[in-house]
């Protein structure tokens, strides 16, 4: 089973950290494996930002647990929003907005069946 969150470019650099360092604890962390995509082409404008402080690229980081650990994913995907939040407000000063979580219908169910750990 796997997620994707996707979010505004410029703030990859702190999805990586200083050497890769940030992708691997999270894996560490949560057992999960993460892949970051490379760039892709402008797809939304996220509303109530400044949009001109935002480069038109986009980064989707896909999380993946080959046994389809649904509380993991939970785990990753709070782990990757809360860094992307803190980027967020650093650089732009509003931690609101530019991420956007892409997953299927399986997976939406077992992401919220009770505790995130259910069954569908």
């Amino acid at each position: 089973m796997s997620v994707a969150l996707e979010f505004l470019g410029p703030l990859a650099g702190a999805v990586i950290g200083k050497g890769g360092a940030t992708l691997k604890g999270i894996e560490a962390s949560s057992g999960c494996k993460l892949q970051l995509s490379q760039a892709l082409a402008e797809r939304y404008l996220p509303s109530g930002l400044p949009n001109a402080a935002f480069a038109t690229s986009y980064r989707t980081v896909r999380v993946s647990h080959g046994r389809g650990d649904a509380a993991a994913l939970v785990r990753a995907c709070e782990e990757l929003v809360r860094v992307l939040r803190a980027e967020a407000r650093r650089k732009y000063g509003q931690a609101e907005g530019g991420v956007k979580m892409v997953v299927t219908n399986g997976a939406a169910r077992m992401l919220t069946a009770e505790g995130g750990g259910g069954s569908p």
